[in-house]
């Protein structure tokens, strides 16, 4: 206690804080050791030998209490009804005291030096003071009724449970709690410090670790894309590419004959409807209403030709006007020719023309290597991606550790509490 008082004479003395040099992987232990030298033992046993003391003086007047007799010259008017009361109150009051005896021990050790210790004695200075309060408040009714008949002795237990609570209250509660405070709230800087260190080393190991494999993965992707550029550059590549464009032209082709086959009939489409009801081959009327382009070509035998002769000789019947009857003669004339006959071979063989393209595509050998490139540069920016968004966390934790000044503010909370002035340094 005395070093602690020197302490802060130091700081109003006007005298400059000593200078010191730590490193800082020994900080914890320079930390441990100038908490050992604020020398607050003596105090300390002091402070337990008193309670000890009053323990045991409070012991022995209670069991006096618990023994005495109602003097019957002094209380010879009392009726046995409120004496028995009386005695009841102080029986509750001493089991109560008894209790709290039994339950008071104190803290031994042989020398009290470490933040633990302060904080185990603080803790239980409170813990006292808070069980007294209780204490008090629970045998405040049988304190004041023993006092009827046995006043004496329940003022000689009353007076050591006064001293204790003196004792406790005026433990040098302020001043140390400050003191602790001060050393805790620096003890946990120093906690944070060495956990930030330790932590920033990780990150910055885990970085250097993730960096070469990037480094690795980005050299592997570029070399695949140079390898998947090479393929598209091959003869192999432009072939393929030639019977794709082959293929695109045919279905255009065969697109545009189809077209032709759905003008054709769509323009038959009225006249057709109405004689679908009366035609014999109704169901195939049927077909080409609903898709004309699709029955059409699956019409092999052209039966649709002889439909359309039917259609021809019942136009007279279907009331279409003069002008309607002339354009739908004129597509059933085309039809008499050879015209329906070369859109449906058109289409079979460009049909087959395509199929003849499309199995040469499906065969040729550059597209599954291209394909598994394509494939092994996917994942390689997959691999890449998830490595740099790795780096990026990594990075942005190691951006919100700042050693400096946490530095900073160990060395303010040392000044201020030990008076030195301290430089860190690495061993």
């Amino acid at each position: 206690m005395l070093k602690f008082l020197k302490n802060i004479k130091k700081i109003f003395s006007g005298k400059e804080p000593e200078q010191i040099e730590i490193f800082l992987e020994r900080l914890d232990d320079w930390f441990n050791k100038k908490v050992s030298e604020l020398d607050y033992n003596d105090y300390f046993q002091e402070y337990f030998k008193q309670i000890n003391e009053i323990k045991e003086r409070l012991t022995k007047k209670i069991i006096e209490l618990q023994e005495a007799e109602i003097n019957e010259k002094e209380h010879k008017g009392v009726e046995d009804r409120v004496k028995n009361i009386v005695k009841g109150h102080r029986d509750n009051y001493t089991r109560e005291i008894e209790r709290f005896i039994e339950n008071l021990t104190t803290i031994e050790k042989e020398f009290f030096s470490t933040l633990d210790d302060y904080q185990t004695i603080l803790n239980f200075n409170q813990d006292l003071d808070k069980t007294i309060d209780e204490l008090a408040k629970r045998t405040a009714k049988s304190y004041q009724a023993s006092q009827h008949l046995f006043f004496k002795e329940v003022e000689e237990v009353f007076k050591p449970m006064g001293e204790l609570n003196l004792l406790i209250k005026n433990f040098n509660k302020k001043e140390f709690d400050k003191k602790l405070n001060e050393i805790n709230e620096l003890s946990q800087k120093i906690k944070e410090f060495n956990d930030d260190k330790n932590k920033k080393e990780n990150i910055e190991k885990d970085i250097s670790e993730k960096d070469s494999p990037l480094k690795n993965k980005k050299d592997e992707a570029n070399k695949i894309t140079t390898e998947l550029e090479q393929l598209k550059k091959s003869q192999d590549y432009k072939k393929f590419l030639e019977l794709k464009t082959k293929k695109e032209n045919k279905e255009k082709e065969i697109k545009e004959n189809e077209n032709i086959v759905f003008s054709f009939f769509s323009k038959l489409n009225k006249p057709l409807r109405k004689y679908e009801r009366a035609a014999l081959d109704d169901e195939l009327i049927k077909k080409y209403l609903e898709s004309s382009t699709k029955s059409f070509f699956s019409d092999e035998e052209m039966k649709i030709k002889e439909v359309l002769q039917g259609l021809k000789r019942s136009l007279d019947s279907l009331n279409f006007d003069e002008k309607q009857k002339n354009n739908f003669l004129e597509l059933i004339a085309k039809s008499e020719t050879n015209y329906l006959d070369e859109l449906f071979s058109t289409n079979k063989k460009l049909e087959e023309e395509k199929k003849a393209l499309v199995d040469k595509i499906n065969h040729n050998e550059i597209t599954p290597k291209i394909e598994n490139k394509e494939k092994e540069v996917e994942d390689s920016k997959g691999s890449i991606e998830a490595l740099e968004k790795e780096l990026e966390d990594l990075k942005s934790k190691l951006g919100k550790i700042d050693l400096e000044k946490l530095k900073k503010e160990i060395k303010e909370k040392i000044q201020n509490l030990f008076f030195v002035e301290v430089t860190f340094s690495s061993s």
